[in-house]
């Protein structure tokens, strides 16, 4: 079962943009950069897109920015006007959100509770500390920027991915990667999403079938029914289902070129090739 946190006022976490906001530790200088800084003012587009985090500083330091466990934001997450939400490095996060103009509102937000090793989590903590001091929304260029009391975030626009080239096709695995050792896909093990939001994996193992959402350009797995084959099963291909049930738990973040679609969430990177 998952787990969830509210971040709530008693904590000093509320994400609502009102009170008193405690003195900063960082330099005069790095605290005057927001205001430096001239905004463009976001878009329809912009507030129905996803994000990713590119840099980051709050009243407490920098947020440190890891590539193998990025940081995201989405408007609408999951199709549900006036959210927003993401993945905050480990754990997933989520609330309410109100955009009038330059100004940004976020509500109370819930984040998930599972356990991340310490780098992940201090950036984790260090993000939505420095998201608890948000108010105004702008552009800069191409970048997302959300600002604060000695508060600035940065993001790059994500590309959603093309489902219709995705969708009604076999993926059969090729490569299996853990922590950059790559080995190749053990027995005939293939995956299949479908039109509707089904998805179906096959390997010498393990049958998982069950739904599966997209969040632009990541797809989460919901397994709904799981069924052993017959016969004895071999560490490696137990491993490749580990792999999936790892990525079930987590934005999947899908990569397509040409005939090759790769699946990746830490520690985990399978491809597949289309036929």
């Amino acid at each position: 079962m998952t787990r969830w946190l509210l971040f709530a006022a008693a904590t000093g976490a509320v994400l609502a943009g009102c009170g008193e906001i405690p003195a900063g530790t960082r330099t005069q200088a790095e605290a005057s950069r927001t205001t430096a800084t001239a905004l463009e003012p976001v878009t329809e587009g912009d507030r129905t897109a996803g994000w990713v985090l590119t840099s980051g500083s709050g009243p407490e330091g920098d947020v440190p920015v890891l590539p193998a466990h990025r940081t995201t934001l989405i408007f609408g997450r999951y199709g549900a006007r006036g959210s927003a939400g993401g993945t905050s490095g480990c754990n997933d996060y989520g609330g309410p959100v109100q955009v009038e103009g330059d100004r940004i509102k976020l509500g109370d937000l819930v984040q998930t509770l599972m356990l991340c090793e310490q780098e992940v989590a201090a950036s984790e903590e260090a993000y939505m500390g420095a998201l608890a001091h948000v108010e105004r929304i702008g552009r800069d260029g191409d970048e997302l920027v959300l600002t604060g009391p000695s508060t600035e975030l940065r993001f790059a626009r994500l590309t959603p991915l093309p489902m219709d080239e995705l969708v009604d096709t076999t993926w059969r695995l090729q490569t299996f990667d853990k922590d950059g050792l790559v080995r190749a896909g053990v027995g005939e093990t293939a995956l299949r999403l479908a039109h509707g939001g089904a998805f179906d994996w096959q390997s010498g193992c393990h049958r998982l079938t069950g739904k599966y959402i997209v969040s632009v350009d990541q797809i989460t797995l919901t397994r709904s029914s799981a069924r052993d084959a017959p016969g004895a099963c071999s560490p490696e291909a137990e491993e490749q289902s580990r792999a999936l049930e790892t990525l079930m738990r987590h934005g999947i973040a899908a990569e397509r070129t040409g005939d090759m679609l790769a699946l990746s969430s830490p520690p985990y990177r399978l491809v597949f090739r289309a036929g």
